[in-house]
């Protein structure tokens, strides 16, 4: 956690199924939320649809489904 919070650039590390389990004091000042707020919750409940939406096409091969 100590290099993490020293790397100036928001980090977060995302499990397998998509919940936030840390993010670095950067990631706190670029939300502005505390870590409560971010930590449990999915991509998608904290960035929101929009800003997700070009993401998206990364899931479907990781899910199995071939992407032609």
């Amino acid at each position: 956690r100590f290099l993490a919070d020293s790397v100036p650039a928001p980090l977060a590390y995302v499990d397998r199924d998509g919940h936030c389990r840390y993010v670095n004091q950067a990631c706190l000042e670029w939300t502005g939320l505390p870590a409560s707020q971010l930590e449990g919750k999915t991509v998608d409940e904290i960035l929101g649809e929009p800003a997700l939406s070009p993401l998206r096409c990364g899931r479907r091969p990781r899910s199995g489904e071939a992407v032609v």
